[in-house]
Formats: structure tokens, C-alpha cells, sequence
């Protein structure tokens, strides 16, 4: 879910592949949520939710407004 130079990642499986073509594919354990600011992380790196914590839950609280409008995926 993306909001300014916001993004917001959700995890339904709490789980993500490794994106380095080098390793072998691993299902890492991820936290549910991961907030990324696109402005000075473009390669979505870096999780800022701690720092941010009022953004991570403003977006929170958007993406759950739409997926109960059924406005986008569960």
C-alpha cells in the first residue's frame, strides 16, 4: 500500500523470499507489517515502522479501511 513516499508491506504468511539472485531461495520469517520510505530507501531495505510509528499505523488503518470495502485484496 503506498501513500506519498510511504509504502506499506503486509505479510499474510509472515514469511518472504530472500531477493539476492546469488543465494538459494529461503523462506525467511518477516513481521507482519514493514514500513518503507520510498524517498530515501528506493530498494525497500530498510523497515522504519519503529521509527515511524504513527505512519505504519495511519497505513495500517487505510489499507484495512479498503480491504473491508472490498477494494482490495484480503
Amino acid at each position: 500500500f503506498r501513500a506519498g513516499n510511504w509504502k506499506l508491506q503486509r505479510h499474510d504468511s509472515r514469511r518472504t523470499r530472500n531477493r539476492t539472485v546469488e543465494q538459494p531461495l529461503a523462506d525467511t520469517p518477516a513481521p507482519p507489517y514493514q514500513l518503507f520510505d520510498l524517498t530515501k530507501d528506493p530498494g525497500e531495505t530498510t523497515d522504519v515502522s519503529a521509527s515511524h510509528p504513527d505512519v505504519a499505523e495511519r497505513l495500517k488503518n487505510q489499507l484495512a479501511q479498503l480491504i473491508s470495502a472490498g477494494r482490495s485484496r484480503k
